[in-house]
Parts: structure tokens; C-alpha cells; sequence
């Protein structure tokens, strides 16, 4: 396997990405219904959880990937989400 000559520059510019608090919020939230098991007097339930969106992730991260010098490239093809960092 060969390397990039500025492969130190990469990492350098990842550890202090990953190295930044991104404090990403879940933006929301969705409740889920639970089916029966057969057989089962048991009702069945539901739960809630939060989660956040990939667009919303992206734009909380691309401003920390900005400086610390990375990019962030998304594209389609074939009808399907492509993504390259």
C-alpha cells in the first residue's frame, strides 16, 4: 500500500477534528409502536427516542471540519447516496 506524502497532514488535521466537542442535539424525536406477540395477552407498547437528522450533523460539523482544514463532499449516483470526506 503506498502512502500520500502529506498522509501526516491528514492525520494531523482529523486528530484535532475529532479532538473539537461538537455537541450535536438530537433535533427529533419519533415514537414507535410495538406489535403484539402472538399468542400474548401482554398489550403492546411504545417508546419515544430522539435522534438527529444527517443534514443537521452536517451542518454542525462543517464549520469544525472548515477549520480544521477537511472537507465534507456528498453526491448521488445510481440513485444512491454517495459520501466523501
Amino acid at each position: 500500500m503506498s502512502q500520500s506524502e502529506n498522509i501526516a497532514l491528514l492525520v494531523e488535521a482529523l486528530v484535532q477534528f475529532q479532538g473539537q466537542n461538537h455537541g450535536i442535539e438530537r433535533n427529533r424525536e419519533v415514537e414507535v409502536q410495538m406489535k403484539q406477540k402472538p399468542g400474548t395477552d401482554r398489550p403492546a407498547g411504545k417508546y419515544k427516542f430522539k435522534y438527529s437528522t444527517l443534514d443537521h450533523i452536517i451542518s454542525q460539523i462543517r464549520g469544525h471540519l472548515t477549520d480544521a482544514k477537511l472537507a465534507f463532499v456528498q453526491f448521488q449516483a445510481d440513485g444512491q447516496m454517495r459520501e466523501l470526506t
